[in-house]
């Protein structure tokens, strides 16, 4: 699995560098060279190419005086613009007084306005699954390995249905209490700059019988038994563990920090837009772990060990968006697998809890893009308008 995580990252860091590569053995003037027709009458028409939108006015008679070709929009770069530009000004044109170089500092300043960062905030709900793990635990009382450590999600998925809010307060507890994930992004010309922010909450599976390895209240052990050993009558003996409950849920976030590119599979003005993005982020995972343990020598006490908040880890994910986007609205479904390295406190030992957690939320949600470039267009439309 860690193989092939690695070379989904290796991937993903290589598409902007074969992009390049392709933009600079096919530059985009030939790619449009032996298609370019233009038009020697009638009304105003349009070329779509390769992401490239050239509009051709008409050349009646009455017209001599009016450009030809006028660049609208273009995803590819200034420079690919430009040497396209100059090649088509060096033919021969129908119009003797048509001339790209004229609009060349228009297009740029287009250009520049398109190429402007926009921002987007999408925020969904996570189900998440976790896999299997060597939890080592280690305290004045334990010092064990439990092989295959099973973890379970708490959704807290509740906090959705307005029947279960008990005060004007959980009206807003949906925002912060279930498993949710925010998002925010960075984007321009399909790269993504992302900060990722995840509540992940998981605890201990009950009934759980794996084998431990180690030393329990002293007594050496190396066989497959109850993780929380069940009241079976007033017989507890040395050696047998009382851990009941081993939780990360209060303030348990994932930080991250990552790339994505973005792949439009569909766009259309009228109909929105369907795109797909894979991306890979690293970070860091803080919270605060709860430990319940049965007291020596008794049945119905407990010992309760809650854990500082700290940062616990580092970890690692890759990511898997499709996003459908009509106006400036978003729908989204996120596939995500993550591994981070977690040390935090267990019991009386601050650092005595050591494992690898695995685990792939998919996250279902809405968002919102801040395009400002489209603002700026409005903007200065509406600056014309006024003038008249």
């Amino acid at each position: 699995m860690i193989k092939y995580f690695q070379a989904f990252t290796l991937f993903i860091l290589t598409i902007p560098m074969l992009q390049a590569a392709e933009l600079s053995h096919i530059p985009i003037y030939e790619k449009l060279r032996d298609k370019l027709e233009i038009p020697n009458h009638g009304e105003q028409e349009e070329l779509n190419l390769d992401e490239v939108k050239i509009v051709y006015p008409s050349l009646s008679n009455d017209n001599k005086d009016e450009k030809c070709v006028f660049l609208i929009h273009t995803d590819q770069s200034i420079d690919d613009v430009f040497a396209m530009t100059n090649t088509l000004n060096q033919r021969s044109l129908p119009n003797k007084d048509c001339s790209l170089v004229q609009e060349l500092e228009t297009s740029k300043r287009e250009l520049i306005k398109k190429n402007k960062w926009n921002f987007s905030f999408h925020f969904g709900f996570s189900r998440t699954h976790y896999r299997l793990t060597d939890l080592a635990l280690k305290s004045s009382r334990v010092d064990v390995t439990i092989k295959n450590y099973e973890f379970a999600e708490r959704t807290s998925a509740g906090f959705y249905n307005p029947q279960n809010w008990e005060s004007w307060m959980d009206a807003f507890r949906w925002i912060d209490e279930p498993t949710n994930h925010f998002v925010f992004t960075l984007e321009k010309n399909g790269h993504s700059i992302i900060l990722s922010i995840f509540h992940p909450k998981f605890l201990q599976k009950q009934y759980q019988e794996k084998h431990i390895v180690g030393t329990i209240d002293g007594v050496e052990v190396d066989e497959v038994m109850d993780v929380n050993e069940p009241f079976d009558g007033y017989n507890n003996t040395p050696g047998e563990m009382y851990l009941i409950r081993f939780e990360n849920t209060h303030l348990q976030m994932a930080w991250e920090l990552g790339y994505g590119y973005e792949f439009k599979l569909f766009n259309n003005e009228k109909y929105g837009a369907l795109s797909i993005r894979p991306s890979v982020q690293v970070g860091l995972m803080s919270g605060r772990n709860l430990t319940v343990y049965t007291k020596p020598g008794e049945y119905w006490e407990y010992d309760h060990y809650e854990d500082q908040h700290k940062i616990q880890g580092y970890l690692i994910s890759g990511a898997v968006r499709i996003n459908y986007r009509i106006k400036n609205i978003n729908l989204f479904v996120e596939g995500k697998y993550s591994r981070a390295q977690l040390t935090h406190g267990f019991m009386d030992n601050p650092q005595g809890a050591q494992y690898t957690l695995e685990y792939a939320p998919l996250t279902f949600g809405i968002g919102y893009t801040f395009d400002y470039s489209k603002r700026k267009k409005n903007k200065k439309k509406r600056r014309r308008n006024s003038y008249k």
